[in-house]
């Protein structure tokens, strides 16, 4: 699962954030972005 994150992990945050950002309500853009950048620490 970890070499699937590393290799995905970047498009599935990049779709979850333009989906947000097209005014889709439900994928919480901003928290996963946070999320994305805490678990990089």
């Amino acid at each position: 699962m970890v070499e699937w994150l590393e290799s995905y992990g970047l498009v599935i945050l990049f779709a979850i954030v333009a989906i947000q950002a097209a005014g889709v309500p439900g994928p919480p853009g901003k928290t996963a972005l946070v999320t994305a950048a805490i678990l990089a620490a």
